[in-house]
């Protein structure tokens, strides 16, 4: 997958998180096998991005948020998107 690629997955997994999701939701969403899914979940729980939280629904499953320094990161994505759209 190209770095382009990857930020949009990114980016993706990032805005789902705001509101918290699970895991599954999210291989469904981005039509990703669950691997790819959990690699890049742990490549933004290392980041300090994302967090995992455990539930009491279905036995303790796992919910990922998105953290203050994620949702930082989304701000400033916004902000570089809107300025390539105005310069383009």
């Amino acid at each position: 997958m190209e770095s382009g690629q990857v930020l949009d997955v990114y980016v993706t997994i990032l805005r789902a998180a705001l509101r918290g999701v699970y895991r599954t939701s999210l291989a469904q969403d981005l039509r990703l096998r669950v691997p790819n899914i959990e690699r890049h979940i742990r490549d933004l729980i290392e980041r300090g991005l994302l967090i995992e939280k455990r539930t009491h629904i279905m036995g303790g499953m796992t919910i990922y948020r998105t953290t203050r320094k994620g949702e930082e990161f989304l701000g400033h994505y916004d902000m570089m998107t809107d300025l390539i759209e105005v310069i383009a």
